[in-house]
């Protein structure tokens, strides 16, 4: 334990007294004398703001968990191949790599449904209420409205592909007994047309929508609905999964 605190350090932006620190062992490191670590960090002013909303809402608290957990627990089959989901924010999105039923890789990379927006109106002059419609809309399809929309965020939309790329390189370059075999999309954005196309391409691997409730049971009733949700829950369902798998 103090081994992980003292070399955290190296990895983390911010001084370790600042921070709420946690690891899990992953495996074997390079050498018989190192482990390899997954260390997971988060502001205390983060962390302590989310303590006193559930505290003052009265709820007992179990733990506190990074986005990147939840979506690999409720995105990833157990014992599934190695995959990388990609979860499509506002303004962060995330993109958690998982092999042999543990996260490996988790980073947060600036891009989004509202960062696409907003260079949507800057380019073709809209209020930001109709350039998120158009978003939805278009999308990154190249055929419609002269290829406007998709002209518009292909460079944001680029750069979160560079990252994506930089990432699955990373993996495999630690992991490379584990065969990295699919993209996983969730999020707010991630059903824009043409984009899981788009994303497949420009990495070279299968795209798929994630899906939730996968390892959930639910009425036949609720089907509809919790399908017009997808995109929206897997967070809060990988949450809700915590212990159970």
């Amino acid at each position: 334990g103090n081994a992980v605190k003292y070399q955290a350090d190296q990895y983390i932006p911010m001084a370790v007294d600042q921070v709420r620190l946690d690891w899990v062992k992953l495996g074997q490191g390079a050498t018989p004398e190192e482990l390899e670590i997954l260390l997971v960090a988060a502001p205390n002013t983060l962390a302590n703001r989310y303590l006193q909303v559930l505290e003052g809402a009265g709820l007992e608290i179990l733990a506190l968990e990074t986005d990147g957990f939840a979506l690999t627990r409720s995105l990833v089959k157990p014992n599934s191949p190695a995959a990388l989901v990609l979860d499509l924010a506002s303004t962060e999105s995330t993109i958690a790599i998982v092999a042999e039923g543990t996260p490996r890789l988790i980073r947060s990379v600036p891009a989004g449904g509202a960062i696409f927006s907003k260079l949507i109106a800057q380019s073709l002059g809209l209020e930001p209420v109709q350039a998120d419609q158009f978003l939805h809309k278009f999308g990154l399809t190249q055929t419609k409205l002269e290829g406007a929309v998709y002209k518009s965020v292909k460079p944001s939309v680029d750069s979160l592909v560079l990252e994506v790329t930089k990432s699955i390189k990373y993996f495999a370059e630690r992991s490379p007994q584990n065969k990295l075999e699919k993209i996983i999309l969730t999020g707010g954005s991630s059903q824009l047309p043409e984009l899981p196309v788009y994303l497949a391409n420009a990495v070279g691997l299968p795209v798929e929508i994630g899906n939730p409730w996968q390892n959930i049971s639910y009425p036949a009733s609720m089907q509809d609905k919790l399908s017009a949700a997808t995109s929206k829950f897997a967070v809060a369902a990988g949450l809700g999964l915590r212990g159970m798998l």
